[in-house]
């Protein structure tokens, strides 16, 4: 019976998040290209998050159903995908985002409130600290 609270996040919803994830940077990836300007305007910002992004949903997709068990299993194989396929210093960034999530996870099957909210802390110190020296203005300021 449901108590009206939040919903937990499940595997299934990891899944459809990245889905989601997925499809929103293809609709961006142009404009996001065209504001690269840090550290090198080499306007490859969205192409190389899409790439990683693409790189990790498509693990999981791929993944036998063990993966899809649990929160945790979930990001931990987008993120073993994530980080392999990372391109140029957004898609670092991105993947280790991702692995933060999936490091404050663990092997839980599901996350609540609390839970995600101390996995999106983790993530974003994972993402920083790939960074040698972060700057403000960049993905970072964001996450």
């Amino acid at each position: 019976m449901s108590t009206g609270g939040p919903a937990a996040v499940t595997a299934a919803a990891v899944a459809a998040w990245a889905d989601a994830a997925v499809r929103a940077l293809q609709g961006l990836c142009a404009e996001l290209d065209a504001m690269n300007v840090f550290p090198v305007a080499d306007s490859d910002t969205g192409s190389n998050m899409l790439h990683t992004f693409t790189a990790a949903r498509d693990a999981l997709l791929a993944a036998d159903d063990r993966a899809r068990e649990s929160v945790g299993t979930a990001l931990a194989t987008m993120a073993h995908a994530a980080v392999s396929a990372a391109r140029g210093n957004s898609g670092v960034i991105l993947s280790q985002f991702v692995h933060g999530l999936a490091e404050a996870c663990g092997d839980r099957p599901e996350l609540d409130a609390s839970g995600l909210a101390k996995a999106f802390e983790n993530a974003d110190s994972a993402a920083a600290s790939a960074v040698v020296r972060p700057v403000e203005g960049t993905m970072l300021s964001v996450l």
